[in-house]
C-alpha cells in the first residue's frame, strides 16, 4: 500500500469515515485513486470535445476528481460507500460501458451507483 492510500485509510478511520459496506466488507478507501483515472481516460476518449473544455489532459482530471472524490464533493459520488470488490465491479464497468452509454444520457454503469 502506498504512503497516500495508508494516510487515506488511517485519517478514514481517525474520522469515522471507515466502516463497512452492504455486504459487511470494509469500504475500499483506495477507490478515488482507483476509479477517477479510469473515468477521465474514458471521458477522454468518449466526448474529448468536452472533456478538452474542462481539462488539459487525462491526469489533470485524474488529480482534480481524486481530490474532490478524497473531499467528498466529486459530483458522480462514486465512491461512497464502495468496497473493494465494488470498486473492481464498477472499474470493469467504466472500461466495458459503450461511450454512447457511458457519457449519454443513460450515465454510469449500475456498477458504479
Amino acid at each position: 500500500m502506498r504512503k497516500a492510500e495508508r494516510l487515506a485509510a488511517l485519517l478514514g478511520i481517525v474520522l469515522g469515515a471507515a466502516g463497512c459496506g452492504d455486504d459487511g466488507a470494509a469500504i475500499d478507501p483506495t477507490c478515488c485513486d482507483e476509479l477517477y483515472p479510469v473515468w477521465c481516460a474514458r471521458f477522454a476518449v468518449c466526448d474529448p470535445l468536452t472533456f478538452s473544455l474542462s481539462w488539459r489532459d487525462e491526469a489533470d482530471c485524474a488529480a482534480e476528481q481524486i481530490a474532490a472524490c478524497r473531499a467528498g464533493d466529486d459530483t458522480e459520488r462514486i465512491c461512497a460507500g464502495r468496497t473493494e470488490p465494488e470498486t473492481d465491479a464498477c472499474r470493469t464497468a467504466l472500461n466495458a460501458t459503450p461511450c454512447d452509454e457511458l457519457f449519454g444520457s443513460a450515465g454510469l454503469p449500475p456498477e458504479c451507483e
